[in-house]
């Protein structure tokens, strides 16, 4: 009997069991998976941030996006299993889970600093560009000066150049 009844000993299948465990381990192994390409990921942005590549660096928060779709899907299945493999209380089984889980928030710790560091250097670029600004506003610079100091017709700048 492959399927997950009962025994008339109450008992669940062998089989079913080890295949229960292969699906959960599998389930987390892939988490650990996606948080690792999601460290990369946000490794490759701060590069990207730090080089003001914009047309890289919007590709990898898309990327990272996408992984932390397919993390949410991976947790709804894990709180699913999670349930079914405590009230059960196979000492391995919750075992390995912990190691896993520990690989986890190992990579969750390295995915936050990565991102911190990319969150740093942002804001350094908008505080930059906000003392930029603010010169200018100081000088009488930008398009409201070039606009005020022409004489006769007005002209207009080549956005293109």
């Amino acid at each position: 009997m492959i399927s997950g009844r009962r025994h008339p000993s109450g008992e669940r299948n062998a089989e079913t069991m080890n295949s229960f465990e292969e699906v959960v381990c599998a389930t987390l192994e892939k988490k650990l998976l996606t948080y690792k390409a999601f460290h990369t990921a946000t490794e490759l942005l701060q590069q990207a941030l730090e080089g003001e590549e914009m047309t890289t660096a919007c590709r990898l928060i898309d990327r990272r996006e996408a992984l932390m779709t397919d993390i949410d899907g991976l947790d709804r299945r894990l709180r699913d299993q999670r349930r079914l493999i405590l009230s059960r209380g196979d000492p391995a089984l919750v075992g390995k889970m912990a190691r896993l889980s520990a690989d986890l928030d190992e990579t969750l710790k390295q995915i936050l600093s990565a991102n911190q560091a990319c969150d740093a250097i942002a804001a350094g670029r908008c505080e930059a560009l906000r003392k930029d600004l603010a010169a200018i506003r100081r000088h009488g610079g930008g398009l409201h000066a070039y606009a005020h100091k022409a004489t006769g017709r007005p002209k207009f700048l080549n956005v293109k150049t």
